[in-house]
């Protein structure tokens, strides 16, 4: 900060033109810059005041003569306020110009310690900074040039007790506050690396006290290191816990290590979550010694009850997983499923990572591995179906999450479940179908295959349409197909035109490989392998399910007693659903009963399964809706209802089978007995 200009370039005053003015500030010479010469100065105007300062000097120092100063060119500190009073210019005004420099070198050393707070502030924890150091700098360069200047000397001894005693208290405060936190960090590493502690312990009691009986080879080995772990686990859980208690640095309190075990708990179920009921069992039971659990501390209690609420949803996960690897779903409404099928999987990436100390993509391959037998019997899961779903990159299509689509697209084909993984109306079937088929090929590596599906993607920019050669030669290559069938006409006509515009050269292949994968063929007909997946069935039992769903939609409008208006009535569902057994008549040509003729629709969003209606001429087909007092409806009925209805069914006939199996048994067995009977008895005369 520069100085004050305080020089007079008017001229001297006249009213007291015989006295010598005293100038101040980088323009002029400062007459008082130390004591000795302020002291001669004010002698020449008056020699009682020289005489003052030089007393007050040997009194008390430099800092103190400037209070003897108490007239400049014979005009006192009152005079001057009554000369501005006057009107009397402040410029020619001696102790105003001597004011202002008193009180900008003041202000200057104020500023002074306000920047170095800041500075201190901005560096407290920085190892590479010294305080000290850092303050002898700053206080030498802001002291350059004002050497003998008893003002500034004045202010900066002020400015420089200040800033000791002030960082003297912060570095108390800072001392104290890293204590704090390594004793917390301390103390929080022992809570979470129990069950670590733990399993050395017992790896290590377990091989001296319990591993000779034990044969190595034979597996019996691992099974009662298993056991024995299961066994003592939770009691030397305790055990480690008390440990930590009993050695609990003085720096922090009981209560602090409830909070510390709340704040462990937290990071587990973020981080892993495998011991999420030894944390539960923590913050909810009464300790040893009978003191509150940690739950019941009001200091706690807000924090305990969220961590509690973590660990019981993921305790609802683990009860999920178990459920979802036996098939055991029908307790679950499709947005359950939905939500708790894509928490299994983000849940066991973390826990995996934890174990195995791999990145999230290498957990995410290991997860899916070791549930694809589950997977292939139940419902797709959002979290997979979504990371197929995904655009892939023309800028960058090598970035982590194709790589991922990648390597999740190749795991679902070789166990034949990727068309299971897309709607009829995802044209991102037709990218992954061409890139498993490059994949399993092996002439290019993953990063070129995802650059040529990029390149794919922006194939529109002429538009070209099937001409008749390309659907005549359709018959040859889907030879196995009825393309007369409107269904799959609609599927390869459409899909081949989409294919001849993105592939190009080999479109025709592509759009083979890409039916096998995503459709089933049964009775010469396409059957989506996503809406089987979606309704657990067969292709053959495809039509019967379409039957299923009109009996339980006839159900539901018998049910809802204000229908105003339907699509369907109940008449015309009936007659689907005993179609088999309506003889040919004019009732059946009325009712156009084709099953056909009727789309199977599937909302996977809400699990909601409907019968659609022909839209005129057209092959589109529009889901039913029904009008009431309330408004109108889609037509539909819940997935877990059909499927109960399926599983009811399926019961009974497996029921009916059992017992035509055991009549069967029993007859044979009776047969049985009569020939062995009649052998006994014609024996002797049986050549």
């Amino acid at each position: 900060m520069a100085k004050i200009d305080t020089e007079i370039t008017t001229g001297s005053i006249t009213s007291i033109n015989k006295t010598p003015s005293v100038s101040v500030g980088s323009g002029g010479k400062v007459i008082d810059s130390n004591a000795d010469i302020l002291a001669k100065t004010l002698s020449s105007v008056n020699s009682v005041l020289g005489d003052y300062v030089e007393k007050k000097t040997l009194e008390k120092g430099k800092e103190k003569a400037l209070e003897g100063a108490n007239a400049i060119n014979g005009v006192t500190l009152e005079e001057a306020k009554e000369l501005h009073k006057a009107g009397f210019p402040d410029i020619k005004n001696e102790w105003a110009r001597y004011g202002a420099y008193k009180q900008y070198a003041s202000n200057s050393s104020d500023n002074f310690v306000f920047e170095f707070q800041k500075e201190y502030l901005e560096n407290q924890y920085s190892k590479d900074w010294n305080w000290q150091t850092a303050l002898a700098e700053k206080m030498s360069a802001f002291n350059e040039g004002k050497r003998n200047d008893v003002y500034w000397e004045s202010a900066m001894v002020n400015a420089n007790e200040t800033i000791k005693r002030w960082v003297n208290g912060q570095e108390l405060e800072k001392e104290s506050k890293l204590l704090t936190e390594r004793v917390n960090q301390d103390t929080a590493f022992a809570i979470t690396t129990i069950p670590e502690k733990i399993a050395t312990k017992l790896e290590v009691q377990f091989h001296q006290d319990y591993a000779m009986p034990y044969d190595y080879d034979t597996g019996e080995y691992e099974l009662e290191k298993q056991k024995y772990f299961l066994e003592n686990f939770s009691k030397m859980w305790d055990e480690e816990l008390q440990i930590i208690k009993d050695n609990l640095n003085p720096a922090i309190t009981l209560s602090d290590l409830d909070g510390l075990i709340i704040e462990a708990g937290e990071s587990h179920i973020a981080t892993d979550g495998r011991f999420a009921s030894f944390y539960k069992k923590m913050i909810t039971e009464r300790r040893p010694d009978n003191t509150p659990a940690i739950i019941e501390n009001p200091k706690w209690n807000e924090a305990a009850e969220a961590l509690l609420e973590k660990i019981d949803s993921m305790e609802g996960i683990n009860n999920f997983e178990a459920d979802f690897m036996s098939g055991n779903l029908q307790n679950y409404d499709n947005a359950d499923y939905n939500k708790m099928s894509s928490e299994l999987i983000e849940q066991k990436i973390k826990m995996v990572m934890a174990t195995n100390k791999v990145d999230s993509a290498q957990a995410f391959e290991i997860v899916v591995e070791g549930l694809l037998p589950a997977i292939k019997d139940n419902p797709p899961i959002p979290y997979l179906k979504d990371i197929l779903s995904r655009n892939i990159s023309r800028n960058n299509p090598s970035n982590p999450q194709s790589r991922l689509a990648l390597s999740l697209a190749v795991m679902l084909h070789k166990n034949g479940m990727l068309g299971s993984y897309f709607n009829k109306d995802n044209k991102m079937s037709t990218f992954w179908s061409i890139a498993v088929m490059k994949a399993k090929a092996g002439n290019q590596s993953p990063d070129e295959i995802l650059k040529e599906l990029a390149q794919y993607s922006g194939n529109f920019k002429s538009y070209t349409t099937l001409v008749s050669e390309n659907k005549e030669e359709f018959k040859n290559t889907f030879s196995n197909l009825d393309m007369l069938k409107p269904k799959n006409k609609q599927i390869i006509y459409s899909m081949g035109e989409y294919f001849k515009n993105v592939v190009g050269d080999g479109w025709e292949t592509a759009l083979k490989d890409w039916v096998d994968i995503n459709y089933e063929e049964y009775n010469e007909v396409l059957y989506s392998k996503n809406e089987l997946q979606e309704l657990g069935i067969n292709a053959e039992d495809y039509d019967a399910s379409k039957v299923l769903i009109a009996k339980l939609l006839a159900k539901k409008l018998n049910l809802t007693s204000d229908v105003i208006d339907s699509d369907w009535n109940v008449a015309e569902l009936n007659a689907i659903v005993d179609y088999n057994e309506i003889p040919e008549s004019k009732d059946k040509e009325v009712l156009d009963l084709i099953i056909d003729n009727y789309e199977l629709i599937i909302n996977t969003e809400d699990g909601e399964l409907s019968l659609a209606v022909k839209q005129a001429d057209f092959e589109y087909q529009l889901p039913a809706t029904m009008t009431t007092t309330d408004g109108t409806f889609w037509l539909t009925i819940p997935k877990a209802e059909f499927k109960a209805e399926l599983m009811k069914i399926k019961t009974e006939m497996d029921e009916k089978l059992r017992k035509e199996a055991l009549e069967k048994s029993k007859i044979k067995k009776r047969n049985r007995l009569i020939s062995n009977k009649v052998l006994e008895q014609t024996k002797e005369i049986m050549p």
